[in-house]
């Protein structure tokens, strides 16, 4: 649920939220919610480095694992998109007057 209300800040169109919770904002559908995160983030271009199974079935998934893969939407959508898509590998050699 964490995820898609994180994805959600930066997705609304991709994340129905209403869908999601009940009256009470508990997740109707936990599977749902993580499959649904999982392939927002990745159609976004972050790519997936939890498990569906873990995250379904562990009492705690692994701390370290979680905290990664919410650093790298946040780095996604924060640091990535603040400095724009990297120049052609061979921009350099054209802003100094040489090609390769």
């Amino acid at each position: 649920m964490a995820l898609c209300a994180l994805l959600h800040t930066y997705l609304p169109s991709q994340i129905p939220w209403k869908e999601l919770v009940s009256a009470n904002n508990s997740p109707v559908d936990k599977r749902r919610c993580f499959e649904l995160a999982f392939s927002v983030a990745e159609g976004a271009g972050v790519p997936t480095t939890l498990q569906l199974h873990d995250m379904l079935n562990m009492e705690r998934p692994d701390w370290n694992t979680v905290m990664s893969y919410i650093t790298s939407i946040y780095r996604h959508f924060e640091v990535d998109s603040l400095s724009g898509p990297a120049p052609p590998s061979n921009m350099t050699h054209v802003v100094s007057g040489t090609v390769e």
